[in-house]
């Protein structure tokens, strides 16, 4: 038998509410431009842009949740030296989904892996400074964050930081990483 699941923690909106709302794009020219989206998105990752959009897409239907959410944009938006350090932290931010994705699938680059070095790097500046504050959500935002150090290590320790933007190119795994490659490589 097929029914229908909804899910409670979220208001629906059907196809032509979304459209009709303008959320993620214009109804007249379908693009981002005059959309609520295009409005409020002030983003300054990827995965930031992609988090918003679903705030949008997805508005929620618990006070609770609403008033958690609101009471850690008031601290944002009242803490100018906070936003600024979380800002400044995340300059050069990679976006850690999408090369989680690559990895799954295999196809992520040398580059990418030491993009993916320098970002879990940021980590621990980014969890300090949400673990010193006050609104719920963002203090067990920095409860949850995993800092990922060994992974941080194997990364810079393995990878030069001069790696070619392609695995065909090869050479970008540190001789200093593994002694029966260094022991292969000066024996050629």
């Amino acid at each position: 038998k097929i029914s229908i699941v909804k899910d409670s923690r979220y208001i629906h909106l059907d196809i032509n509410a979304r459209k009709n709302l303008e959320l993620t794009s214009s109804s007249s020219t379908n693009q981002k431009k005059g959309s609520l989206l295009w409005l409020l998105d002030r983003t300054k990752t990827a995965m930031g842009g992609r988090m918003i959009r679903s705030f949008i897409e997805q508005p929620l239907t618990d006070e609770i949740v609403i008033n958690e959410r609101l009471d850690g944009v008031e601290e944002l938006s009242g803490d100018l030296i906070l936003r600024e350090n979380l800002i400044d932290s995340m300059k050069g931010f990679s976006d850690i989904e999408r090369k989680c994705g690559k990895i799954s699938a295999g196809t992520i680059t040398p580059k990418e892996c030491i993009a993916l070095a320098d970002t879990i790097s940021k980590l621990p500046e980014i969890k300090r400074l949400l673990l010193s504050c006050k609104s719920k959500i963002l203090h067990e935002a920095g409860e949850r964050i995993t800092l990922l150090t060994d992974i941080e290590k194997v990364l810079k320790d393995a990878i030069s930081v001069d790696a070619p933007a392609n695995l065909k190119d090869g050479g970008y795994i540190l001789s200093s990483y593994n002694e029966e490659l260094e022991k292969l490589r000066n024996a050629g």
